[in-house]
Formats: C-alpha cells, sequence, structure tokens
C-alpha cells in the first residue's frame, strides 16, 4: 500500500503462543499472570505512597509552562545528587523509549545499524526498525549458572561501516546479569557509541558501589557511553512518564552531542511541565518504594528457588552467586515438550502453551531470543500467594518422569494432565 511506509507496518500473526493467550484471554478463561511487569498492578504500594505520589504531582499543577531542551535546571539537579552526574550531562525525556528514538537520530543514519544483545527484551529491535535501522546481534552466552556477554571486537576497533553504536542492558533483561570490571573496561575502549540501558539499575545484584554514570566518569572513555533510566522501574511509577539520559565521555564528544540533543530535544519538549516540578519529590520518594519492590523479588525468587528444590529437573538461572538483577526471573526446564499447535516447534514454546491451556502465563524464552529450548521466563512481581498457589502446576507440567502432555493421544485425554494441575489450583 503506496501510503504508507513500510516501517509502519507490523506483520500479524506468526507468535502461536501470544495467539493462544489472546484466545484464552478472549474466552474469559481464568488466567494466572505471571509475567506482569507493571508495579501498579501487583498489590505492592499502600494508600499513603498513592497519596503521597497524588502529592508530589500537586506541586506543579500551578506552575507556569517552561519550555526547555533539556528539561528544568532544578528537575536535573535534583537528579543529579542521585545519580552523581553533573547537571548540564542530563537530559530528561517522556519514556526511555522515546531515548531511544532520539539517540538512534543522534547516532545513526538510514539505513544504518545497531549492534544489540542476544537475548534481549523484545521491545528493542522493534524500537530501532521504527527508526529504520536494522539489528545485528552479540551473543549472551549460557555460562551455566547464568549468562555473559561476548563482545564483538570488530566493534571495538571500528572495522567496517557499521553498526553505529551499541547498545548493552544492566541489569540485563531477562537474564538479570550485570555490568562487571572487564565489561566496563572493554566498553571504555571501544571506539564507537555505547548505549547503556540502566532501568534496573536499583535492583542490581551486587549492588553497585556507586551509580552507574559516576563509575564511567572515573573510566578513561574513548568514545561517548549514554547511560538511560527511568522513573517507571527507578521508583515503579511507570504512570509517571518521567526518564532520563546522562552522557559521558571525552568532553568534545558530550559537547557536540549536547549540542546535537538541544535541537533534536527542542522538537518534541515531551516531558510534562507537572511531572518535572514533581520530580525532587519522587526522587525522595523512591527508596521507599525501590525497598518494597526489593522485598517482592527477594520473596518470590525465594518461592522459585525452594520450588526448583523440590522438582530439581527445574532451575532458576542466577546471572552472578550475588543472584540476579532486574525483575524477570528466568527458569530452566526439561526441552521435551510437544504441541499440537506447533508440531515441530520448540520446545519452550510448546511448554508454555500447555502451561497457558493449565491457566499459568509464563513467556517461552522464544520471544526474547533464546537459542536453547529449555528456558522460560517470568516476573518476579507476581503476586507471591498467585505464585506459591500455582508452582505444582507449573511443577507436574515439567515433570520429566512423566509422559509430556503432547505424548498422549490427540483426544480430551491429552488434556488431562494440564486439567487436573488446573483443578488443583
Amino acid at each position: 500500500m503506496g501510503s504508507f511506509s513500510e516501517r509502519s507496518d507490523v506483520a500479524e500473526g506468526g507468535n502461536v503462543w501470544a495467539e493462544a493467550r489472546a484466545r484464552r484471554r478472549a474466552t474469559g478463561l481464568p488466567l494466572v499472570d505471571w509475567v506482569t511487569t507493571d508495579p501498579t498492578r501487583a498489590g505492592l504500594f499502600p494508600e499513603e505512597d498513592v497519596v503521597a505520589f497524588a502529592a508530589a504531582l500537586s506541586q506543579g499543577a500551578r506552575a507556569p509552562y517552561t519550555p526547555a531542551a533539556f528539561g528544568l535546571r532544578r528537575a536535573r539537579e535534583a537528579l543529579s545528587e542521585v545519580l552523581e552526574v553533573a547537571p548540564d550531562r542530563l537530559v530528561l525525556l517522556g519514556s526511555t523509549s522515546e531515548g531511544y528514538s532520539l539517540l538512534a537520530k543522534l547516532l545513526a543514519d538510514v539505513p544504518g545499524c545497531v549492534a544489540l544483545p542476544a537475548p534481549c527484551y523484545p521491545l528493542l529491535p522493534l524500537l530501532f526498525a521504527q527508526e529504520g535501522l536494522a539489528c545485528k546481534r552479540y551473543p549472551l552466552v549460557d555460562s551455566g549458572p547464568g549468562f555473559v556477554p561476548v563482545w564483538p571486537e570488530s566493534f571495538a576497533q571500528k572495522r567496517g561501516a557499521d553498526p553505529s553504536f551499541l547498545v548493552t542492558v544492566s541489569p540485563a533483561s531477562p537474564t538479570g546479569e550485570c555490568l562487571d570490571a572487564a565489561s566496563l573496561a572493554w566498553l571504555a575502549q571501544s571506539r564507537r557509541p555505547v548505549v547503556i540501558d540502566a532501568v534496573f539499575e536499583p535492583y542490581a545484584a551486587p549492588l553497585l558501589p556507586r551509580p552507574l554514570g559516576a563509575q564511567l566518569d572515573a573510566l578513561p572513555l574513548a568514545s561517548l557511553v549514554v547511560v538511560l533510566g527511568g522513573l517507571s522501574k527507578f521508583a515503579g511509577l511507570p504512570q509517571a512518564k518521567l526518564a532520563w539520559m546522562s552522557l559521558h565521555g571525552p568532553a568534545s564528544l558530550v559537547a557536540e552531542a549536547q549540542r546535537r540533543l538541544a535541537y533534536l530535544a527542542d522538537s518534541l519538549l515531551s516531558p510534562s511541565g507537572p511531572i518535572q516540578h514533581a520530580l525532587p519529590a519522587l526522587l525522595k520518594l523512591a527508596p521507599q518504594r525501590q525497598m518494597r519492590l526489593k522485598q517482592r523479588l527477594a520473596e518470590n525468587t525465594l518461592a522459585l528457588e525452594q520450588a526448583c528444590v523440590a522438582a530439581p529437573w527445574l532451575r532458576v538461572k542466577h546471572a552472578s552467586p550475588a543472584g540476579t538483577g532486574g525483575w524477570y526471573r528466568v527458569i530452566e526446564a526439561p526441552a521435551v515438550f510437544s504441541h499440537p499447535a506447533v508440531p515441530a516447534g520448540r520446545s519452550d514454546v510448546a511448554l508454555a502453551l500447555h502451561l497457558l491451556d493449565a491457566g499459568l502465563e509464563l513467556y517461552p524464552g522464544e520471544l526474547f531470543g533464546f537459542d536453547s529450548e529449555r528456558l522460560l521466563v517470568l516476573s518476579a512481581l507476581a503476586y507471591p500467594a498467585a505464585l506459591r498457589a500455582h508452582l505444582p502446576t507449573l511443577i507436574a507440567l515439567t515433570d520429566p518422569h512423566e509422559p509430556p502432555p503432547a505424548r498422549s493421544s490427540p483426544d480430551d485425554r491429552s488434556r488431562t494432565r494440564a486439567q487436573q494441575a488446573a483443578c488443583a489450583r
């Protein structure tokens, strides 16, 4: 259709698991949500937290509109104290997605290419496709207990025309590993720009000794490094719609990035005035909200680990001996499953479909780009009672000592185990 751009077209269909989930929701059948990462729907914050958020927003309700390309100075100064980055090196955004859009325009020409980790959060390739950029993937290799990045040597040496810049996520989503000293040293000597998505930084494992931006400023960076963050994860406030980027690297490159970003950001002016005026107060609320989130993450991670003790064919894939950062957890299960909907498909998709049939929603690893067929992904923000109550379903349907559901006959008997597990709830 000649009236529309190619990059605005989204291919329909093709994701068997998502289509099966949509059908189940449409029929009104019960579905236990183990994938939500929306803290406003996870029963995390009591009424006093909601009142404090509303009071912070009210502070900017009567303030005059003061457009500023990088955001209000007062808001950036408050953020500077938390991130330990100079206010002039901070840019306020409506969302980290907007940050990616600005960085695509700042760092790459079309047609162009960006380097992304594999696996990674599925939204990232879509964001860059909307900017007309292709994606080259560098692997996060399964080391047994967790995943380690294999940095592309040609990227650091600036051989070839692309990719224009590299994106890394720390803590990674969904695998949870954080940039260690060796990775930071590699990034420091890179000759091309690097973007670090650090939205889950408060939930790193182990906790960082200093904010990531401050650590970067202590390194002899060879190129521009941009760090992204936002209130959505930093304070559990996705409805606030305020994010930021910080700029690091040689002074000349930071200055040129500031000059160009001033032009790009001034064309959008997307963060609202009231939320910028509220930012100093919201940052003061963040530690308490982070504590509630961390308590939930720890409680659910412990429940998963205890389930794996009872079901040794399951394993929580921790990113390091200190644990796993971020809000997702990766579960390793046997790769022995098939499903009528994917007769020649991957075991993780088949298992996720069987779990859907039993009313339990987990992501197959394929959605995040895992090569392994043994991995499922869930959110550690789920209601703890819902998690513990339905762990028997996960254990029953992954037990390799029992015939996998799809190996039974294709009539109603093929669903017996799933229905029994669902009734056990």
